[in-house]
């Protein structure tokens, strides 16, 4: 229970009780300062922030379009643009994927959480599914970890576990682990390269720093280098492996619950993932 002092007027006396006043709501900036923080926050929870969860993903003018075309929708209707609107236009994409095709985006983005969470490497702020580029999870990392050859086969790891979550749960992976040069394979061939090259781990010649001008054509272009790398990318898909078929009972859960909530809040996948996790750490 949350209890706020009466109010004052402007000569600090008691202003009258609630049912000594007209039942009028006072504009917020009338409001006593706890009451209008409080009022503040609760709105940021409950309204706000659903908010802000359907709009992961998508760009500061992916979102001005979205809104830009429900005030016009609003206005060619004859009214004042409303809160539904505003989160029907970030949704509206969610109805246009099919249920198998989430589901393939739940598991694999589960995947991830999981592996960020049990490979110790950081924590999880939001996940959504359906909207913007399809699937989006927004974490942190923790700060000052020993950067070393381990963190580096955790990390490549993590990056390959959503792929991996498909493979193991629905026995293939799609086409989304890859594709651009942000994808998830391009990241870890990108790390996975780094440390043969320049970040003192390699397995022939560690102390010779190779300067990347192209990574992508690297590899290619040196049949040794090329299989060095994928060595360690196999490792890595090893490491994911192992972790989520240890865990494949949460992480179904996990998925289960985002492709019913499409949007979860970070605290949520904790919760999910903290029930008798078993971490990737020796």
């Amino acid at each position: 229970m949350i209890k706020f002092d009466a109010p004052k007027d402007n000569h600090g006396n008691n202003m009258p009780s609630s049912d000594q006043q007209p039942h009028k709501a006072p504009a917020t900036d009338q409001l006593p300062a706890p009451q209008t923080a409080f009022k503040q926050e609760v709105f940021k929870r409950q309204a706000l922030k659903p908010l802000a969860m359907l709009a992961l993903g998508r760009t500061g003018a992916d979102i001005e379009r979205l809104v830009r075309e429900a005030r016009q929708k609003a206005r060619r209707q004859k009214r004042k643009l409303t809160y539904a609107d505003i989160k029907d236009a970030l949704s509206a994409g969610q109805s246009t994927m099919s249920e198998e095709l989430l589901w393939r985006i739940a598991v694999h983005e589960s995947g991830h959480a999981l592996a960020m969470i049990g490979f110790e490497l950081g924590t999880i702020q939001t996940m959504s599914i359906g909207t913007g580029a399809g699937g989006f999870i927004d974490s942190n990392i923790k700060q000052h970890s020993a950067q070393n050859e381990d963190w580096i086969n955790r990390m490549l790891a993590f990056t390959l576990a959503g792929r991996t979550a498909e493979m193991l749960i629905l026995g293939s992976a799609g086409m989304g682990s890859g594709g651009t040069d942000q994808s998830d394979l391009a990241q870890a061939t990108n790390l996975a390269l780094d440390a043969e090259t320049n970040l003192g781990f390699g397995q022939i010649h560690p102390l010779l720093y190779r300067r990347v001008l192209d990574q992508s054509a690297m590899p290619t272009g040196d049949r040794q280098l090329a299989e060095l790398v994928h060595k360690r990318l196999e490792a890595a898909e090893a490491m994911a492996s192992d972790l989520l078929t240890q865990n494949k009972d949460i992480l179904l859960e996990l998925a289960k619950h985002l492709v019913t909530e499409k949007v979860l809040d970070g605290n949520e996948v904790h919760e999910l993932l903290g029930k008798n996790l078993k971490t990737g750490i020796p």
